[in-house]
């Protein structure tokens, strides 16, 4: 299936802890954010990154 979806990086997530965040916003399902280091060497890059779908995470500024 061929579904449309955009993906962005959340310059929010970049501060001193070295993690990034990349939002895929899909058409027709829920929009998913992975977050992972930014320094991770190519070899570990599939295994140190977390994903969540758009119903499992909020935007920071909404819980501070």
């Amino acid at each position: 299936m061929n579904e449309s979806h955009e993906l962005h990086e959340d310059e929010s997530a970049q501060n001193l802890t070295g993690l990034r965040a990349i939002i895929e916003e899909y058409d027709n399902e829920a929009d998913e954010c992975t977050i992972f280091p930014s320094d991770v060497p190519d070899d570990r890059e599939t295994t140190t990154w977390i994903s969540a779908k758009a119903e499992s995470f909020v935007a920071l500024d909404d819980r501070q």
